[in-house]
């Protein structure tokens, strides 16, 4: 074997990382070039130390060394290969090698292809010797097969790091690697404590009872995750008999098909299992939960989500042989916007008791239709939980950052729910307004069904603290209003040298009218109230005892409401600033003169849940502090 010993500077062999955890990416200097990596002295799998001039013409003995090679966008020198798999993107996204060899085992074909070195995964097997005549046996690791340093997913991502400096690319691998962080990031969103307690069965086609084990890559995953737990026991596969696999009854069961379906299964135990029963199983594409890389495993990953965490709405992968990891939503970084709860849903009811009745409702629901963009849709994406459907999908309104992704489908309008479109989408909790009483019998039809106020004079969070309770995000929004009410102490704080001079009104303009409230129900109402933010006396007098706290008024009856600080709300509904400006008024204000008269938006400061409260806030602070407000004038 060729062999001799050179240092490496800054491209010496990376340190393993701990079980559990992937290596962080690497920062490459861009001045790393091939010439500066090689010669370049490597120990493989089982130990052997291997010294190359230059990277060498790769054969791929084992499908995972193609695979990977596929993760660093570099085809092999040489590997078998069909028709079908010639036109993957799964395997050759870049192209297929130049020689096809025809029987792995022949020591020949692989010497007429003239590949420097032969990749294979352990065990280091005798039987593979004769190969050696025709070029070295480099060997990956493999933890569902023979013995390496390296157990669960860390082989793969150590395969990575070797493979990225025996090709001379190094960045590439550290991507593909980051790509695959991602993938555990996004996953670890996704985990509940029902999660955590899931037990998975993978098994192997056929009539027995062989499933992958839990040391296996894939299920390492699911338990490091958060996702769930493979039954048995070892790092490989295990194999009962039937008797036995029917005490485990796994809650899920993924069938890695062959040569046959799951629903071709004949034996007595099969339906007998509680997954097979209530439906949880589903046929894997491939046998990518077994073998053989990063690659595979996202594929395999992306399944399992899409099936058993259904509520996520993680699109299906496709056949694997057509998988791509670059375009797939689990590799891609999270922005921390659209986290979603998840997975499998308890089993048992409860009572809630709402606006139009009682219903008993999932204790956690999981396929949630929410029938206003707002009051019930928005409150969720702030809560962390994403409807399956919405009202007002294709054109939603959204609260600051918090907005419906695309992948909510559309159940028509707020005052026109589509019923057809609703029950295709299976809901287990539907969330409508208390306005919908004509069609609550034929939504309840459909699943259990909750009535929510859109917004209630008295409590501006009273729909997102129903649709907290009702999504199990209780404690999260408690949380939201703590930083709420904090962050509302320290403005009042800093309003304070104000307060005792400044009179703030806010306005709707609607036609020819102007709309005034003081409904605590609406947030910039609920903000001005715990600021201790002055009405004018004038206003307070018109609105007087009305049991909405609101009133209309013409436009010409602005002047006597002169405010030192006025908010107009939405001027753009209607042409209303260009018609109100039109009216001169706005220059007979006092506000007008100091140039306090401010624009703001509508969705906000009507309604909006806790991050509406919010960016109200931030229209105060940033209208009333950090510059010089004129309180002297008294045009009243």
């Amino acid at each position: 074997m060729l062999s001799l010993i050179v240092i490496l500077g800054a491209c010496a062999m990376p340190t393993t990382t701990p079980s559990g955890e992937v290596a962080p990416a690497a920062t490459v200097a861009t001045t790393t070039t091939v010439d500066t990596l090689f010669p370049l002295t490597i120990t493989d799998a089982v130990g052997q130390e291997f010294t190359f001039d230059a990277p060498p013409k790769i054969g791929c003995w084992w499908a995972g060394c193609i695979e990977m090679l596929a993760d660093l966008g570099i085809v092999p020198h040489a590997a078998s290969y069909t028709e079908e798999n010639a036109n993957s993107v799964f395997f050759y996204p870049v192209g297929v090698p130049a020689h096809n060899i025809a029987d792995t085992q022949n020591p020949e074909f692989w010497a007429a292809a003239e590949v420097d070195v032969i990749l294979m995964r352990v065990p280091n097997d005798p039987a593979h010797d004769p190969l050696k005549a025709a070029a070295p046996i480099f060997y990956l690791h493999h933890p569902s097969y023979g013995e390496s340093a390296q157990t669960g997913y860390q082989a793969f991502v150590e395969n990575l790091h070797i493979l990225g400096q025996l090709t001379g690319q190094p960045a590439a691998a550290d991507a593909a690697i980051a790509r695959f962080d991602n993938v555990l990031t996004n996953l670890r969103a996704l985990s509940t404590p029902e999660t955590q307690a899931l037990t998975v069965a993978v098994l192997f086609n056929g009539e027995g009872y062989r499933f992958i084990a839990p040391g296996n890559p894939f299920c390492v995953v699911l338990a490091e995750v958060g996702l769930g737990n493979c039954v048995g026991e070892g790092a490989a596969s295990t194999e009962t008999n039937a008797e036995e696999f029917l005490s485990l009854d796994p809650d899920w069961i993924v069938y890695q098909i062959g040569d046959g379906l799951a629903a071709d299964r004949t034996d007595p135990i099969w339906a007998q299992l509680t997954a097979v029963k209530e439906g949880h199983i589903y046929d894997a594409q491939g046998r990518r939960y077994y073998c053989c890389s990063l690659r595979g495993l996202t594929h395999a990953l992306q399944e399992y989500a899409h099936y058993v965490l259904s509520a996520a709405n993680i699109p299906a992968p496709g056949l694997w042989l057509d998988f791509d990891p670059l375009q797939s939503s689990l590799t891609q970084p999270s922005n921390g916007t659209n986290a979603v709860t998840t997975a499998t849903s308890t089993s048992g009811t409860r009572q809630v008791t709402h606006e139009l009745g009682t219903t008993a409702v999932p204790v956690n629901p999981q396929r949630i239709v929410a029938l206003h963009d707002l009051s019930i849709a928005n409150n969720m994406v702030q809560l962390g939980v994403i409807p399956i459907g919405a009202a007002n999908a294709e054109d939603a309104r959204s609260i600051g950052d918090f907005v419906l992704p695309d992948s909510v489908a559309p159940t028509g309008s707020i005052p026109e729910p589509n019923l057809e479109q609703i029950a295709a989408l299976k809901p287990d909790l539907i969330i409508c307004l208390d306005t919908h009483t004509e069609l609550y019998e034929q939504l309840s039809a459909i699943a259990p069904t909750v009535a929510v106020r859109d917004y209630s004079a008295a409590d501006a969070l009273a729909a997102q603290r129903t649709v907290a309770d009702l999504i199990g995000q209780t404690d999260l929004f408690n949380e939201q209003v703590a930083a709420y009410d904090a962050r509302v102490a320290a403005l009042r704080e800093q309003l304070a040298p104000l307060q005792a001079t400044l009179e703030v009104s806010a306005f709707g303009i609607y036609g020819e009218n102007l709309y005034i409230t003081h409904q605590i129900g609406w947030t910039h109402a609920k903000v001005f109230d715990d600021l201790g933010l002055v009405t004018p006396p004038a206003i307070t007098a018109l609105i007087g005892d009305a049991e909405d706290q609101s009133a209309s008024v013409s436009y010409e009856e602005l002047p006597k409401l002169d405010s030192d600080v006025i908010f107009l709300i939405d001027p753009a509904y209607e042409d209303g600033l260009a018609k109100l400006e039109a009216t001169g008024l706005l220059d007979l204000t006092f506000a007008s003169g100091a140039d306090q008269i401010f624009m703001v938006a509508a969705d906000h400061w009507y309604r909006g849940g806790i991050a509406g409260l919010n960016l109200v806030l931030d229209d105060v602070e940033a209208h009333l502090l950090g510059k010089e407000l004129d309180t002297s004038g008294d045009f009243r």
